[in-house]
């Protein structure tokens, strides 16, 4: 299976990509960690510092509409400067972005209720399809340019992927059988809270406190749209809600929702759902990340007694 690493992006052609966006001389470029599927780069600058990440055309049309949708509804998403598909610069399609100033929250910072109150207005914004967003890149600057939507036909379809590949995660040995039949039989029991919208909303797809930055006392941005994806607002709580119940308090508290105990509990078989998720993009990315996912899906199916 290809990955974005049989195409490697160094940094000195990172320096170069830079410089042809911005002018002027590159100071420094720095690979970071993220996920397997992606390159990304912090490159400082006279002009200021940026984040480049080389991934698919696909996925880099749709975050890059992700970040432009949230900031244009109050959502202080990465300013992108420039998307490259044409693979002329670098072997792999790129976006670059300003980064963000400040840094990471911990898991108690105030920043987390603006966020809560944030998701309000990001939640409001309509998107086809349901599921992980994709984006035609055929489309991107034409003359009627062709919003990315959700991958799936159907929010149930988007909670019957992971579950199918339960089998295949048994044979590979990242799950063990029992644990396997207990998914089953849990989103079997609960399927009636899992009916999702019926339409899809823009959630930030893969929200926890490293992805919120702050300066000082001021929220100052939300970073890595990557997994931007159309569905349930409850989604994105079963994804944050993996951090603990002092941070999830916090952004609940800004996001006020309309049924409080009813979110909790589906937001644990959201988790469940995410974390299955996680554990599939890992394995076939080539990655092996999978020891948290897992745990995380036994101690959800534990709250809910399943």
């Amino acid at each position: 299976m290809s990955t974005t690493y049989d195409q490697p992006v160094s940094p000195a052609m990172v320096a170069d990509a830079v410089r042809g966006h911005v002018g002027g001389s590159v100071d420094a470029v720095r690979q970071v960690d993220g996920f397997v599927g992606n390159q990304d780069f912090l490159v400082a600058t006279p002009h200021g510092d940026f984040v480049l990440k080389a991934m698919g055309a696909h996925s880099v049309v749709a975050e890059s509409w992700a970040c432009g949708r949230a900031r244009e509804a109050g959502v202080p998403a990465p300013e992108i400067v420039a998307v490259d598909l044409d693979t002329a610069i670098l072997p792999l399609p790129y976006l670059l972005m300003r980064r963000v100033p400040g840094g990471p929250v911990d898991d108690t910072h105030e920043a987390i209720v603006e966020v809560g109150r944030r998701l309000r207005a990001l939640h409001e914004i309509r998107v086809e399809g349901f599921g992980l967003l994709t984006g035609d890149p055929e489309a991107l600057g034409g003359p009627a340019p062709v919003a990315p939507r959700g991958r799936e036909s159907s929010w149930s379809d988007v909670i019957a992927r992971p579950l199918s590949d339960l089998d295949d995660f048994v044979a590979r040995d990242v799950l063990d059988a029992a644990l396997a039949e207990r998914v089953r039989s849990t989103f079997a029991v609960n399927t009636s809270l899992l009916t999702g919208p019926r339409n899809g909303v823009l959630l930030h797809g893969d929200l926890h406190p490293r992805h919120v930055f702050a300066a000082g006392d001021q929220l100052s941005g939300i970073i890595d749209w990557g997994d931007a994806t159309a569905g349930d607002p409850a989604f994105e709580f079963g994804r944050f809600s993996r951090v603990g119940d002092a941070s999830l308090d916090l952004l609940l508290r800004g996001y006020e929702p309309d049924d409080a105990a009813l979110v909790r509990h589906t937001m644990v078989l959201y988790r469940v759902l995410w974390s299955l998720y996680a554990i599939g993009w890992e394995v076939r990315a080539g990655g092996d990340w999978v020891d948290g996912h897992v745990a995380a899906v036994r101690e959800g199916l534990d709250v809910l007694g399943g």
